[in-house]
């Protein structure tokens, strides 16, 4: 399968280096140039998801278990992601009990997969709304990240969580992110869930058994 993802845009990219080197018109050089770039930009985060896919099945087997601030980690995450798209003005809101919400975890892939759900929101879903819920249910802590955007259609929840899974809206890429949450998520012996909340907006649910015994306190906006 990885092989079959990289011989494409390898391909494309050979190709446009032939058709460069046949032109002779600076409009023309510009075209494929501009090509060149786009693929190459995609090639790289192709190579990227295939690591990093690579990686978070290894650490399923490998990784010893800390004990994670389920909150701390999405506060950095969210502000790492949220650096890379600072001219845009969109409602935030991180949502959080005021103590620890704890679970055991390996650091690296949790943080792989938030990473990958909050790139999902904002590539693909906020428009002008991004939230982060934490919540307690029953033994579990639930991480929910809302966004205005269309949403993945219901008819598409179940082939997203696979790895190479064709993409919709002509969107370039392997389908990696939400397969990595997944095998992420099931490694964790959590879950991901797919919903719809409040005026429709669409919501990830990543759901994870507590390390705590204590229940939960009061929530606080931060």
């Amino acid at each position: 399968d990885a092989a079959h993802q990289l011989r494409t845009p390898v391909t494309a990219l050979l190709s446009q280096m032939e058709l460069l080197s046949m032109q002779h018109d600076d409009a023309g050089r510009a075209q494929h140039q501009a090509r060149l770039q786009e693929l190459t930009h995609h090639l790289g985060e192709l190579v990227n998801q295939l690591i990093n896919h690579a990686m978070v099945q290894h650490r399923a087997d490998s990784a010893p278990l800390e004990t994670i601030d389920l909150s701390s980690l999405a506060r950095e995450q969210m502000t790492d992601m949220l650096s890379h798209h600072a001219q845009r003005h969109l409602d935030i809101a991180l949502q959080a009990p005021e103590h620890p919400c704890l679970i055991l975890g390996d650091p690296v892939s949790l943080r792989e997969a938030l990473k990958n759900v909050l790139d999902n929101a904002l590539k693909y879903g906020a428009k002008n709304l991004l939230h982060i819920a934490i919540r307690r249910s029953d033994n579990h802590w639930e991480l929910e990240v809302e966004d205005d955007g269309p949403g993945i259609p219901e008819a598409g929840w179940e082939r997203v969580r696979k790895p190479f899974s064709a993409r919709g809206g002509g969107r370039l890429g392997a389908s990696l992110g939400l397969s990595i949450v997944e095998e992420v998520m099931r490694a964790h012996r959590g879950d991901m869930r797919f919903g719809w909340g409040a005026d429709q907006h669409f919501v990830v649910t990543l759901r994870f058994p507590a390390a705590d015994t204590g229940e939960p306190g009061p929530q606080a906006l931060n």
